[in-house]
């Protein structure tokens, strides 16, 4: 999940633009920064700023 106050995009471009502060999640995992900039066709999402983090491994049951 992707939470911004703000988040221009660009339909024809694929892209995605915001200077406010964003937060990512994803699980347990959380991602922080101060702008955000998303290019759909090269598949890259760049946090800008002071970005901080907590990331968590999936744990697999092993027999």
């Amino acid at each position: 999940m992707l939470e911004t106050r703000t988040l221009k995009i660009l339909p024809d471009d694929e892209k995605g633009h915001t200077d406010d502060p964003v937060v990512i999640t994803q699980g347990k995992s959380i991602m922080n920064g101060s702008g955000l900039d998303i290019d759909n066709r090269s598949g890259m999402t760049v946090l800008r700023g002071r970005v901080t983090g907590t990331l968590y491994r999936n744990q697999t049951k092993t027999p």
